[in-house]
């Protein structure tokens, strides 16, 4: 377990806190959802030509690329 400085308030934590006992922040540390590790890796999908494009010329959600987890713990993918 390591510390480490919330956001929010700047106090210690644990790394492994889901949220701050202090102010009440989330944390930003991303956990796998079924094992809670936090060794996961993330892959963009769809970073493509049109997506590009689409960021130039529309906004909201059609412009944005999809973003994959994969749990390198348990292989768990969200």
């Amino acid at each position: 377990m390591a510390l480490i400085k919330c956001e929010e308030c700047g106090r210690e934590i644990s790394s492994q806190a889901e949220f701050c006992p202090h102010c009440g922040k989330p944390s930003l540390v991303l956990r796998c959802p079924i094992c809670k590790s936090t060794d996961i890796s993330t892959m963009s999908t769809g970073g493509s030509l049109a997506v590009a494009l689409s960021n130039i010329f529309m906004a909201g959600p059609m412009a944005q690329p999809v973003k994959r987890n994969t749990c390198k713990k348990c292989k768990h993918q969200w």
